[in-house]
């Protein structure tokens, strides 16, 4: 694990020159460029904000004050990054294996790189979701202070994800065929489009297994005025301890196999 961490600060200045390189190329031969990165998502939200904000619930506000459009702005924002930078960190070596025998920085830097690059559109959609909260009235509170610390898990969640499938995807690709399916399951058994409260309380225990629970209700905490990140500790202890054993299972297959990705090419 200590190799892992110390490639990724070494290189870090180089991960984020090819993270910026990387956002720019996937754009280059189209008119509208950059402007697609808020395009795309900004479409899909006003489809779920159609059919279940106005359709399913006819358009009425969460907990009692809050409009739905805002209260999915919040946790999709954060749902957007996890789904786009997993697919693409955990497929990032398998479609870079041309250059991997040419490259001279460590793999472990290629998912690091895809999913920095992810992060540039993240940003953007925050500030965006920051000025809809105060256009719509809603105080930004002291609990936005804690935004940085959801923020920085979230990218190490990504990253042990992305350490771990990026090596068994690359051995196995039907793995990300599976992958995609699973995003595309864990999207609606994640608090996003409705709000756990409408559950019984004893299947409260079982959704909060889900790792992203806990990432998108601390973001919503952060910009609606929530809870504070110590309320929810034994959460957070759970995610901490996926993280730390994805990761440990991502460094441990990422050295045994890495030597023989060139075999691959």
């Amino acid at each position: 694990m200590r190799s892992i961490i110390r490639e990724q600060v070494d290189n870090f200045p180089l991960i984020r020159r090819l993270a910026r390189y990387e956002i720019k190329s996937a754009h280059a031969e189209q008119r509208l460029g950059l402007l697609w990165e808020l395009l795309n998502p900004g479409l899909q939200i006003f489809i779920y904000w159609f059919v279940f904000g106005v359709g399913l619930r006819g358009n009425k506000d969460v907990d009692g004050n809050i409009p739905f459009i805002v209260w999915l702005l919040c946790g999709i924002v954060v749902w957007f990054f996890i789904n786009d930078a997993l697919l693409r960190g955990s497929n990032s070596i398998n479609s870079r294996l041309a250059m991997v025998t040419k490259m001279r920085f460590p793999m472990s830097a290629i998912p690091s790189y895809v999913i920095l690059s992810r992060m540039y559109q993240h940003f953007a959609m925050l500030a965006i979701v920051i000025v809809v909260i105060i256009a719509n009235g809603i105080p930004i509170t002291w609990k936005l202070l804690q935004l940085p610390y959801y923020m920085i898990a979230t990218y190490i969640f990504v990253y042990a994800f992305s350490l771990c499938f990026s090596t068994l995807v690359t051995l196995v690709k039907d793995i990300q065929l599976f992958l995609q399916s699973m995003m595309r399951m864990l999207f609606y058994m994640t608090p996003i489009l409705w709000n756990i409260e409408r559950f019984p309380d004893v299947l409260h225990g079982v959704l909060r297994l889900n790792p992203v629970y806990y990432l998108v209700e601390g973001y919503r905490a952060s910009l609606l005025g929530g809870h504070w990140v110590w309320q929810e500790w034994p959460t957070g202890l759970y995610f901490w301890s996926v993280t730390l054993l994805l990761f440990s299972a991502g460094t441990f297959l990422h050295i045994k196999f890495r030597k023989s990705f060139t075999e691959l090419v």
